[in-house]
Formats: structure tokens, sequence, C-alpha cells
């Protein structure tokens, strides 16, 4: 044994004195609470009086090192009186902060270098390196949890006499925020991506408080979420320019408050909003920086225009991941104000975390076959064992409660069913029973029907995942007369985009109009273009379409029909038979193969139970129709032809944005009318409502093409005059532009229109949302006609109308 020890007494001292150190440093966890025992993420947790220190989770866990003779660690965080906890020989702590009413001090800005400016320059410069999920391969796990509840003052909520005090409604309503959640939503997922464009999300496992059959909200379950590292931070429809996007320094503000240091690791706290009299939507918030690669180590975020009826709030921790950085925990808060129990609104809170993340796996192509989020093939088990392997987080007896009560609860008042009822909603239907009542069917109005009243009727799949069997009838009270037809549709792969689809109809159709397979949205601001269709035939057509989804952003479909369109407005096509002699038609029957096709890079796509869905459409949009028809194919008597194409997108910017619209046509040029082109004109005598997409100036059926092409410009300034929660305008720029020909203009007798071979154009200037409430924005249009078909008369060339828009 003496021959392992030391020779040297000197040598021996050293290594006791190394032990002695090791053994009197500590490594002492915590969880880090407010009064109403919620996490309070990014706290400082510091030795008191001394260096280094760590930041909580978003769950408010950390971990640190205390060094010998520590006896004492200090908490703060904006927002909370600072703690100072004494150790004691338990290295589990739990610390509770008291909420404190802080005004951040004002900024002084003053001539020199602003050291903040540097890091978030070097943050700006090494986004791309930092930023794991948007430039390496990778895979992960995660765990999701969702929670519902009050929005409670986490002071009241400790104080039992202020709570005492309270009025009845709002006591009761604190104590059961107290007692439980309104909702808890569980789940876990495994993701695959490769960047740019490739992803899959498998849903493994949900649960949701109150529902048996929990795949009813599987779309919830995606951990895809927003990016600090992204130009454009897009939340609930609204764009916010990045504090570290390119540019960033142009449009914000930035302040060094505090720095956060251990063993040599340094985390620089910056705060960050928008400069003074900026006018696009802006973030204010925290970002923590890491020294050694400027990376986000954290950052808090939230509106600095948060809306009376929602606001928001985001918080993410990063990790190193090999030699870059990935979000381990992401949260996103939304206050949903317009919500109330008693005097308190209703607040939901997002929070997952990362785990067992992977980077630069080896992934096969076949890896990213299918649909963004897969969630036909979860578990839907409660038991504990399966979610006790799945959690990163243990439930509390809060949680524990919600389940139980919001369980019962839910079988008691049959609340599957009355989510399933939400969900036909907001696909257009309303539910009854086994079937489901389009909402388009209902009610309508165009131009030539006038008002339009009917019924439709499908199965749901409470019948069938598999198909579906529809029909409906109508009254249009401007034409006098009644409309019906009946579809079956089946979807031999459920939860595939695949479906065969047959149908048969009496009904009208827009004159040379044109569609579609990708139906227009039921509030969408295109359907205002119905109030300008004055001219339509009556069409009796069956029709059998196959519908495949090739790819996740392109869907093909080929089938045939049979129609028979007759005009009713007094139009004839002239068709010369020899000698002098014209035969006159308004009747005309077709037998036709079509062909259509989709394709938007970028979508994003659910695998549901039973259906398919888009969660988010791609971009650019690319679609395509061609229509062949052959004379004696299902005892058609015409031979002709048409192809329509359109191309659009949208590019947005931190303030600005433009969309444009390409469309073009050709057809045959010995077509009768209803298969030409009606080019879309909305101008009337009366004040009119604008329509995107189509000319404000033209009147409608004036001008008429076999081949033609036309392009929309919509340039978005932003909300650059002046915002007010009642107005706020967004100027927009407008402009539109159509040629076209047509050969035989002598063969179309009864309607007068001419072709636009010298060019058709218009400008215009768009003021949307001078008037808002709610969700509803009333704005103003005026546009006006210029070049070869300007009369030089203002009362002819000028149009002005309303516009109608949601805000969201």
């Amino acid at each position: 044994m003496r021959a392992f020890l030391p020779k040297r007494p000197v040598v021996l001292a050293l290594l006791l004195v190394c032990c002695a150190c090791v053994q009197a440093q500590r490594v002492v966890t915590g969880l880090v609470l407010d009064a109403a025992g919620e996490p309070v993420p990014f706290a400082a947790v510091q030795p008191a009086g001394g260096p280094g220190g760590v930041g909580s989770d978003l769950h408010g866990r950390f971990t640190l090192e205390v060094p010998a003779g520590v006896s004492a660690l200090r908490v703060s965080c904006i927002g909370y009186h600072p703690v100072v906890v004494q150790l004691t020989t338990t290295n589990d702590l739990l610390v509770r902060l008291n909420p404190a009413v802080e005004q951040l001090p004002a900024v002084d800005i003053r001539p020199g270098v602003n050291p903040a400016i540097a890091l978030i320059e070097g943050a700006i410069a090494r986004r791309d390196r930092n930023n794991g999920p948007g430039h390496r391969a990778h895979r992960y796990r995660s765990y999701a949890r969702t929670v519902f509840t009050l929005a409670v003052d986490s002071a009241l909520l400790a104080d039992t006499t202020r709570i005492a005090s309270l009025a009845p409604s709002d006591r009761e309503a604190v104590r059961f925020a107290q007692r439980q959640h309104v909702l808890l939503m569980e789940s876990a997922t495994r993701c695959t991506a490769r960047p740019p464009g490739q992803r899959t999300e498998e849903v493994l496992a949900m649960r949701v408080s109150g529902l048996q059959d929990p795949a009813l909200l599987a779309v919830a379950a995606s951990s895809r979420s927003w990016s600090v590292y992204d130009p454009l931070i897009e939340l609930n429809e609204r764009r916010f320019p990045s504090p570290i996007a390119p540019g960033a320094t142009d449009r914000y503000r930035y302040v060094l408050e505090d720095t956060l240091a251990q063993a040599g690791d340094t985390v620089f706290i910056i705060r960050f909003f928008p400069r003074t009299g900026a006018r696009f939507d802006g973030l204010q918030g925290v970002l923590g920086l890491h020294a050694g690669d400027l990376a986000v180590h954290h950052v808090t975020a939230e509106p600095m225009d948060q809306r009376n009826g929602l606001g928001m709030r985001m918080r993410q921790l990063h990790r190193p991941v090999g030699d870059t950085w990935f979000p381990e925990q992401v949260e996103s808060t939304l206050y949903l104000n317009s919500l109330q129990v008693g005097s308190y609104a209703l607040v939901g809170r997002v929070r997952v975390d990362l785990t067992d993340i992977e980077l630069d796996p080896h992934l096969p192509r076949a890896a990213f076959r299918g649909a963004d989020l897969v969630a036909d093939r979860m578990d839907i088990r409660t038991d504990a064992a399966l979610w006790d392997s799945l959690r990163t987080v243990p439930l509390d007896a809060k949680d524990r409660m919600t389940y139980r009560t919001i369980d019962s609860l839910g079988r008691a008042e049959r609340l599957d069913r009355t989510v399933r009822g939400l969900d036909a909603l907001l696909r257009g239907a309303i539910p009854w029973g086994p079937f489901d009542l389009p909402l388009d069917r209902l009610i309508a109005y165009n131009g030539y029907e006038g008002f339009r009243l009917g019924l439709g009727l499908r199965t749901n799949a409470r019948v069938s995942r598999r198909f579906s069997l529809g029909g409906f009838a109508a009254y249009g009270f401007g034409d006098a007369a009644t409309k019906f037809g009946g579809e079956l549709t089946v979807r031999p792969w459920s939860g595939r985009d695949h479906d065969l689809r047959v149908a048969a109809q009496r009904d009208v159709a827009e004159t040379g109009g044109w569609s579609f397979q990708r139906p227009t949205a039921l509030l969408s601001e295109e359907g205002y273009r119905l109030l300008y269709i004055t001219r339509m035939d009556a069409v009796d057509r069956w029709e059998a379409a196959v519908g495949v989804r090739v790819m996740e952003d392109l869907k093909l479909w080929i089938g045939t029909e049979r129609s028979d369109r007759a005009d009713r407005t007094g139009y004839r096509f002239a068709t010369p038979v020899g000698d002098g002699i014209t035969r006159f038609d308004r009747r005309f029957v077709t037998g036709a193969i079509t062909f259509g096709l989709r394709y938007a890079p970028g979508e994003r796509t659910a695998q549901l139970p039973g259906r398919h869905a888009v969660m988010r459409a791609g971009r650019p949009e690319l679609q395509v129709n061609v229509w062949r028809a052959l004379d004696g194919l299902w005892a058609g008597e015409q031979d002709l032809w048409r192809v329509v194409v359109q191309l659009g997108d949208i590019h947005r910017w931190p303030v600005r944005s433009l969309a444009w619209r390409v469309i073009a046509g050709a057809a045959d040029p010995l077509a009768p009318a209803p298969f030409l082109f009606n080019l879309r004109g909305t101008a009337t005598d009366d004040l009119g409502v604008g329509t995107p997409w189509a000319f404000e100036t033209m009147a409608p059926n004036s001008f008429v093409a076999d081949r033609f092409a036309a392009l929309h410009l919509r340039f978005g300034l932003g909300p650059v005059l002046w915002r007010h929660r009642l107005s706020r305008p967004q100027p927009m720029l407008i402009a539109s532009g159509a040629v076209g020909a047509l050969d035989h203009p002598e063969r179309h007798a009864g309607w007068t229109f001419t072709s636009p071979d010298r060019g058709y154009h218009e400008v215009g200037l768009v003021l949307d949302q001078l008037l808002r409430s709610g969700v509803v924005g009333l704005g103003v249009l005026a546009a006006l006609r210029v070049g070869p078909y300007a009369t030089g008369m203002l009362e002819d060339d000028a149009a002005v109308k309303l516009t109608l828009s949601l805000i969201l």
C-alpha cells in the first residue's frame, strides 16, 4: 500500500487540498415559482455577493455549482422582488418570488458606442451558423403541454384576505384557479427534418382533458413553432421583424441590461424594443446572447402593440448541440381578453420540450414521404405508465384535479360531440347527427340569381370515413329557377388525399367563367365578385374525376364529364352552314376529358384520422385546368378545347408586402361564348365593394377573348399613417392589366362586348381598415382606368368602392 502513496509530503498535501476543494463544492438544484405556483423562467440564480450564476429554464428549474464558503443564493427576475435563500443541508431548493409592480427605467440615448449594437450585429452575422433547425438535418422527440386557465394575478392567489373581500363571482373564479385549470392537453411527437423544405412529424400520443377521442384536436399536437432566427416571425396572421434579422438595428433599439456568468461562460442580457415612431408591427422583450459565439441562449418577446381581444407572449430557451444551437424549450402564451370568467380573462399557454436531439442523422428520401403531420396512428391511452415515459415534467396536484373533473364533465356533457360540431363548422358545415349541412348551400347572392336559398346534405365520418354521399336543392329568386344535384366521394385510403368523385347536377354557371379545383374559402374577399356576375348559363352536367396527391405540395385530377349548357340571356352563336344560311345556337352539348393540377411548394398538410387537411398553403401557387371536348364522346356535339393557368404569390417584408397573380387562358377560336373567357369586370353605377384579383373599373361582361393574359399587383405599404383602436389605415397600391384577342367576333350575337387587344390598364389606391370593429375592417378604394380604353371622362374612368376585410 505504501508503494502507491506519493513519496514527497508536498505532493500529498496538494492532493489533500484538491480533494477538500472538490468536496467543499456543492451542486444545488431547485425550482423557482411565483406566488401562484407557476414556474418563473430565466430567473437569475447567483451566489449571494459573489460572481457566477445560472438562469432558470421555462419550467423554473435550475442547477448551480456552489463554491465553498457560499451560504446563500440570490434569486432575481424582472417583474419580481429578489430574494436571498439560505442554503441548508438539502441540495433541492424551492424558491418563491413575489411579483413587483416594476416600471422599466427610461432609456437615455446618448452619443457614443452602444455595446449592445456590436453584440446584436455579431448575432446577426452568425445567425445561419447558430440556427441549427433552419440549416441542419435533425431529429428529435417533443413533449408539449397546453394549459388554459384564468389570468389571476399571482399575488392575489397568495393573499387570502384579498380573496375573501372579492365579489362572490370573482371569489369563486379565483378559488377555481387555485384548484385546477380550465383545460389541459398533452402530446408527444417524433420529428424528422432536412431544411429547408423536408419535414415530417408523427404524433405518438395525445391526451386532452374532457375528450375521449383527442384526435379531434390532433393538429394542435405539432411542435412546429416560431423561430427568432426567421427574418419575419409570423404569429396569428401578424408579422413581426425579428430583433436579430438583417437590418434589425435600424428598426429596434437595444440596451445591455446585465450579464450572467458561470465557469467562464457569459450570457449577455439585452432588452430590445422598436425605435420611436416605428411604423411596423414590432416586438419588445429580452434577448440572452451567449458570449462565445453570440448565439441566442434565451429570448422573451411580445408585441409592442397588444390587441385588445388577443395578447401574446413568446419565450424560448436554446442549448448547444454539436457545433450549433437548438431550441430546447419553447413557450407561447395567448391572452384571450374577450373570454372572461367574472373579471378574469382566459389565458392559454403552450410549452414544448425537445429531447433526444440528433444532428445530421442519416435520413433517406423515404423518410419524408407523406404529410407534414401524421396523426392517424397515435396512441390515445391515458394510463399512467405510458405518459410517465413521455413527460419531461410530472403532473402536479392541479393537473391531476383538472383531468379528474374535466374528464367527468366531458363525459356528462358529451364534449366530444361539441368539438366535432365546431370542427365541422370551421370546415364550412353544420353537423346534424350523421350528416353535415354545408353553409354555402344555405344562402347565397349573385347578380344573376339574386338571393339563392337552398339546403345541402352530406354524410360525415359517423357514417363512414371511406366515402361521403350528398345532395343539394336551391331556388334563385332572380332567375326563378330550381337547382338540384348530388355527389358521391370515395376515399380508398383513410387519411390520404386520394379520392374518386362522381356528381350530377342541374344548376347555373357563369358564361365564360373559370374556376380551379381548390374552392374559394367561405369568407374570402374574392367571393365579393359574385355580386357582379350577371350572365349565367343553365347547365345539366354529370362528371367523374380521380384526384391523386402525388407529393405533399402537388395534386392532380383527371376526369370526364357530359354537359348540356343553355343560354337564357339572349346570346346566340352563329354558325354559317352555306349558301348565306346561318344557324344560331343557344344550347351546347359537350362530352369532355378534364385535367387539373395544383402545385404549391412548401405546403403543409396533416394526415388526420379519416381525412387529409391543409394546415398552411404553399407558395407560389400554380393551378392549371385543361378541358378537351370531343365530338361524339358521351353524345357530345362539339369538338373544342380550353386551357387556363394561374400563378400567384405574396412576398412579405417587415412593413410592406407585394401580392401578384398572373392568369392566362386560351380556347378554341371557334368556340361559343360559354367556352371563351369573360374578363372579370366589377364596375357598376352603384356603390360597390372592392374585389381582389378583378378589374375595378371594367364593366361586367364588356370584354371577352379566346386568348388572354392578365396581371394583378397589390403593393401594401403597411400601417404608415396612424394607429388607433378604431382606425388603422393600411394603404395599398393596386394595378391591373390585361391583353387578349378574339378571332371571330362575328360569330357572337345578342351580346355586345369587345376584346382587350389594345391592352386594358387600371391603377388605384386602397385605404383598408379606416374603421375597425372586432374582426371586421371597413375601408375605401379608388381606381382609375388608364391607357387605350380610357375615355378621358372621370365619371367613366374612375371607380370608388368600399372594402371589407377580416382582421385576424
